[in-house]
């Protein structure tokens, strides 16, 4: 079968979906019965052949606000290119453009195939309500209705829709869009071999994910000069977005600014040098990081809403605090110095035990698709 993703949301650069497409393009490697392409804006357009079965298919995008993505809009290339090759299942992973021009290329027939939404983010949740709550006049309001309604109604178009979460599926489920279902990230191995409990509290706190408003970042802004007070506290921060002149500018020895980790095995040994992990974003549609993290064995503390929610709250007492909640932070890290750090370290672990390796995520994932695809063909 021929499989294809056209995600705006890629970047060589990027976090979670980056990671999700890289163990997808191991998965094809591993069974060249199938083709698969991914497609994602870039710089130039161009076509490369990363094996005998799989293609990365990059094109022109205009540069975004964070520089390590960019907003496709040659989609003319895009739709020439997937006429061409005529895949059996494509994979929409970005809510902007694409899911509207793939479902009316579908509704026209003109991609006879098997049309799937992977819900890596809801922009509703992400960015409308938001820009509503930090002014709320009755025109953000009407126009953040509009477009939820739209937005909803496009959703109930997909045949089949993939989300992380049990936070995400409710969410569009108190939409009225139904045809949907889980399928969590998976484990990186080497995480799970070098996993191991912490014994004592340590200073060693850890902040890693896109440095923008909807991961949260500006509330670890806003608590930090509280945070950097608490004795026993040190801040690594590693990623790389709109706040990063901040971290590079800010001088206080309780805080590293450590940029954006390309390399797993150096993100690696980050974790392993942290006893903590604050996860503040409180519309994650599964927070990866933090999955991570659990499974090395740090603790994290946690927005006790979104897909964070779904991973913290399964601890006997979570670490968490209020979305926005700059002093819920701040006690937060305070109760996890003076937890039982070796307890919540074992639970950690518990916990990401819970999810499959990548390879299993992903072959759950096909053996979806497949079913779905064969049904059309």
């Amino acid at each position: 079968m021929i499989f294809l993703d056209i995600n705006t949301s890629y970047s060589d650069m990027g976090g979670g979906v980056k990671t999700f497409h890289q163990e997808k393009i191991k998965w094809f490697g591993r069974h060249p019965e199938h083709d698969y392409y991914l497609c994602y804006p870039c710089k130039q357009s161009h076509v490369s052949k990363l094996a005998l079965n799989i293609w990365k298919v990059g094109f022109y995008g205009l540069p975004s606000v964070n520089p390590q993505y960019r907003f496709l809009i040659d989609y003319w290339s895009a739709y020439r290119f997937i006429r061409r090759i005529s895949p059996d299942v494509i994979e929409v992973g970005d809510p902007w453009v694409t899911p509207w021009l793939a479902v009316l290329c579908h509704k026209m027939g003109l991609w006879p195939t098997h049309l799937i939404h992977f819900f890596h983010t809801d922009p509703i949740i992400s960015n409308l309500i938001p820009w509503v709550e930090e002014n709320n006049n009755y025109f953000r309001r009407v126009a953040c209705s509009i477009a939820a309604r739209l937005f909803y109604r496009l959703q109930r178009q997909f045949p089949k829709i993939v989300v992380t979460s049990p936070f995400m599926k409710q969410n569009l489920q108190n939409n009225h869009v139904n045809a949907v279902s889980i399928v969590p990230f998976g484990i990186d191995s080497q995480f799970r071999a070098n996993r191991f409990v912490r014994k004592e509290p340590s200073s060693k706190f850890l902040y890693i994910g896109r440095l923008v408003p909807e991961k949260g970042i500006d509330l670890v802004i806003e608590a930090l000069p509280s945070l950097l007070k608490i004795d026993g506290f040190e801040l690594s921060v590693v990623g790389d977005g709109h706040y990063r002149d901040f971290f590079e500018t800010h001088k206080s020895p309780k805080l590293k600014y450590m940029g954006y980790v390309k390399d797993r095995e150096q993100l690696l040994r980050i974790f392993c040098s942290h006893t903590y992990l604050i996860a503040p974003g409180g519309v994650e549609t599964f927070h990866i990081s933090a999955l991570e993290a659990m499974t090395n064995g740090l603790i994290v503390i946690g927005a006790s809403k979104g897909g964070t929610n779904d991973l913290v709250s399964q601890y006997r007492v979570p670490f968490d605090f209020l979305p926005g909640d700059a002093g819920g932070l701040v006690a937060a890290v305070k109760n996890a110095l003076a937890g039982d750090v070796a307890q919540v370290s074992k639970e950690s672990i518990q916990i990401s035990e819970k999810f499959k390796p990548w390879n299993d995520a992903i072959e759950q994932l096909m053996h979806l698709y497949m079913q779905k695809a064969a049904k059309v063909i």
